[in-house]
């Protein structure tokens, strides 16, 4: 459920659902058998992105995964079309059963963005993490694993062919991957778009409050300071004030805040529907 934790003149404080990106083609936990076949991917580029064989189960950092179908996987090269790029992999927490509950990873998957993306506003990009898990076929071999996916989101939610790596791909800025929304970012209906699309609002940038699991959401003091620093950022990014734009931050649930998605998104919102940047 969204709420509302502050409401000002102007520019407001909000929470909204930590976002997901559908999985289209590759197999959930609970899906047929998909035993991916493997060929050569390429490796990040990003310096600060997972290091490239090391992981558990059938992917590493830095592949790149196509679907063939709706449950046939299948590792590629980066250049070729695929949906998403593996982040990471790990073990799934001891004690796991089938099929594997991935909300208890999801914080650790989202909080590879900013590392494999190389900014720390991977948060207000189109680029969303997905977690991954064996199906169960997979599973009654003994794996036990789970890959972090990286994927782009799309005007319907559903994820975009890429072809190329996207490791370090924000390192000069969000750029192309802006995340715009045609709406207010808690009005519905609300898609996201490429800002080259008609919108009302653009992420300009993330705020992170330190990712520690079990943190409280922020209150009173705390989300005042996030609305001023939103303030800040949004103005350097317009190149001042500007009649009919205001500021609007959004936040995770508090339930994804306590998993350790702590951050706040700062958004540029217009009055009224833009097709083209916002900023400068």
């Amino acid at each position: 459920m969204e709420v509302s934790l502050v409401r000002r003149p102007q520019r407001s404080v909000v929470v909204a659902l930590a976002f997901g990106l559908a999985l289209v083609g590759a197999g959930c936990s609970g899906e047929p058998d998909a035993r991916p076949s493997r060929s050569a991917s390429a490796s990040p580029s990003a310096s600060s992105a997972s290091s490239p064989g090391v992981g558990v189960g059938p992917y590493r950092a830095g592949d790149c995964l196509a679907a063939d179908g709706r449950y046939e996987v299948r590792t590629v090269e980066c250049g070729r079309p695929h949906l998403y790029e593996v982040m990471r992999s790990a073990a799934l927490p001891s004690g796991a059963t089938y099929p594997p509950d991935l909300t208890t990873v999801e914080a650790a998957c989202e909080r590879q963005l900013p590392g494999y993306l190389g900014s720390p506003d991977a948060y207000a990009s189109r680029l969303t993490a997905r977690e991954y898990g064996p199906t169960r076929a997979q599973w009654d071999r003994g794996e036990r694993w789970y890959a972090c996916l990286l994927g782009e989101r799309g005007p319907d939610d559903s994820a975009v062919d890429q072809t190329a790596s996207l490791a370090g791909v924000l390192e000069g800025g969000l750029g192309a991957y802006r995340k715009c929304l045609t709406a207010a970012p808690l009005d519905e209906p609300s898609r996201t778009v490429p800002c080259t699309e008609p919108h009302r609002s653009e992420a300009v940038s993330a705020i992170d409050f330190g990712g520690r699991p079990g943190a409280v959401p922020p209150q009173d003091a705390s989300v005042r300071g996030a609305v001023d620093r939103c303030d800040q950022v949004v103005r350097r990014y317009l190149g001042g004030t500007r009649p009919g734009v205001r500021t609007s931050a959004t936040a995770a649930s508090a339930e994804a805040w306590q998993r350790g998605l702590t951050m706040v998104v700062c958004y540029a919102v217009s009055d009224r529907t833009v097709r083209g940047p916002l900023g400068r």
